[in-house]
């Protein structure tokens, strides 16, 4: 009995000891220090964005899941003009110090990517300014990649038609009077529409979030010497 009281005693001293060493070896996760934000638009935001890995004591490797956004594996480096829009996993793998040890890190972000972009305060009235279209990667388009196609939500989900946004589905062209026209049925001033597109042959939609806000009748349109009824002022934001 003696000697099983004395095995029982080590036991619980060894567990002791046990218990807080491997508490304090756990590799606690890294927090990554974002040179981006949570959404990009190609063209109309930087080309180029850097993420930085906090405490790295050696060379950094960065990779992105899945295939389509262009990313520097030694620096980070992004280019997002060049990049296929999209929802992407940047990964950072590094070596770090902590408390005095060198720790293997595995930093994971999110970033979404937007090839299309609208913005803009128009005045608009049912004779002039009533169109407005998209930016590609920053740039006017005439003519977008065959097979694009707008307003494209996946199973189930509403679609920005009936939301009330009026959109040509195949130029992304949105015509702001009767937009504006639907938004002020419903008793209100601003209205936020979810929009999914296609870009030519990619497979993948891209969403993108609209808000279409009426800022008042500030403007007075002129057409060829005669005064028009006010116009509405109307403001388009992409997020």
């Amino acid at each position: 009995m003696k000697f099983l009281r004395r095995l029982v005693l080590v036991n619980l001293l060894l567990f002791s000891w046990l218990v807080p060493f491997s508490c304090t070896d756990k590799v606690e996760p890294d927090l990554c220090q974002l040179y981006f934000k949570d959404t990009f638009f190609a063209g109309i935001d930087a080309d180029i964005i850097r993420p930085k890995a906090l405490n790295a004591t050696n060379t950094v490797v960065y990779s992105s899941f899945p295939y389509g956004l262009l990313v520097a594996q030694g620096t980070g480096e992004m280019n997002i003009r060049t990049s296929q829009g999209g929802i992407y996993r940047v990964t950072a793998e590094y070596e770090a110090n902590q408390n005095g040890r060198t720790v293997q890190k595995v930093c994971n972000m999110l970033l979404r990517v937007n090839n299309i972009y609208y913005g803009g305060d128009r005045c608009v009235d049912f004779d002039l300014d009533t169109e407005l279209s998209p930016l590609l990667n920053g740039d006017p388009v005439s003519t977008l990649p065959p097979r694009t196609e707008f307003d494209t939500p996946p199973a189930n989900e509403i679609s920005a038609l009936q939301q009330g946004l009026v959109i040509n589905r195949k130029t992304g062209v949105m015509n702001l009077y009767e937009t504006m026209q639907n938004i002020s049925k419903s008793g209100l001033t601003e209205q936020k529409f979810t929009l999914y597109y296609r870009i030519g042959d990619n497979l993948n939609n891209q969403r993108i979030e609209i808000i279409f806000t009426i800022i008042g009748s500030s403007c007075n349109n002129k057409l060829g010497g005669r005064i028009e009824k006010p116009g509405l002022r109307v403001r388009v934001s992409s997020i």
